[in-house]
This record gives C-alpha cells, sequence and structure tokens, in this order.
C-alpha cells in the first residue's frame, strides 16, 4: 500500500502544478548613462527587484542620445538621461554642476588645450568645446572614449 500511496501524492502534486495559475516573468527595461548607472544605483535597484520576484530587469548602460534613441523607439521602457532641457517626455529633472579639471603640472597658456572626451555628439563634449571657441581658448582632442572608466583619472 505505502507504494500505491506515494504514487497518489506524486500524482496529487503534479496535478497542483498543472492547475496552478502560471507565474508570468514581466521585464522591465531601463537605460542609464554609465555614470549614473554605477553603485548608487544598483543599491536601489537591487532593494526595488528584491521587492519583486517576477520582474526580470534589464539595464542598458550607454551615452544618453543612443538611450534617448531607443528609448523613443520603444526599445526600453524607463530612461535616465542627461540632456540640457526637458523634453515633452521628461517626467522629473535636475542641475548637475560642471566643472573643469586639469593636469596638475598646469598648462602653458597658449599651448592647445588637450582635452579628454566621449565621441561626437556626446552632450559634455559639445559644451566643452562651445566654453573653449567661445573664449577663444586653443584646444585639441588628445583622447576620447566612449567609455566613463576610459576617460578617469590615471
Amino acid at each position: 500500500m505505502l507504494g500505491y500511496a506515494r504514487r497518489i501524492l506524486r500524482l496529487e502534486e503534479e496535478a497542483r502544478q498543472a492547475l496552478a495559475p502560471v507565474k508570468t516573468e514581466t521585464a522591465l527595461r531601463l537605460g542609464a548613462p554609465e555614470d549614473l548607472a554605477g553603485e548608487l544605483l544598483t543599491e536601489a535597484l537591487r532593494g526595488f527587484i528584491g521587492e519583486r520576484p517576477h520582474l526580470r530587469l534589464e539595464v542598458e548602460s550607454g551615452l544618453s542620445n543612443p538611450l534617448l534613441h531607443l528609448y523613443r523607439n520603444g526599445e526600453l521602457d524607463i530612461l535616465l538621461v542627461k540632456q540640457w532641457g526637458a523634453d515633452r517626455d521628461a517626467h522629473a529633472r535636475w542641475p548637475e554642476p560642471l566643472s573643469w579639471v586639469c593636469s596638475a603640472r598646469g598648462m602653458v597658456a597658449d599651448d592647445p588645450l588637450p582635452l579628454v572626451v566621449f565621441p561626437v555628439g556626446a552632450l559634455y563634449r559639445q559644451e566643452m568645446i562651445h566654453a573653449l571657441e567661445s573664449s577663444g581658448r586653443p584646444w585639441r582632442i588628445s583622447y576620447s572614449s566612449t567609455s566613463l572608466a576610459g576617460l578617469g583619472p590615471r
């Protein structure tokens, strides 16, 4: 009888699983610039995801303009992005202070200022070059990278 009882219990569990509501996993596609997608965002998302076991988070990190394009094409559900003004689809915004950083060796005033920049079209690159050209300061691109880590101090 024990063998029959075990088989009946296995069949009962199989029937329960077959008739249980299907637990679907929902995806949330988030876009964030690399400098925002660091430790602070990771910590916030860890708690958010921990409270939602059936939510699959997919994060796309990159430059703001390409991320904005993905969002507007429906390839991202939510977006943290950097831009100069708030567009019609912005729900929140905050200012971010900018500053110039120079080598400890200093610079010769007439020499072209060597710039470390993001690629063409990046928000800060455009602002930096505009400020230098407006002041008449000579400049040159000495290093360009799509990665924030590649632009950081050495």
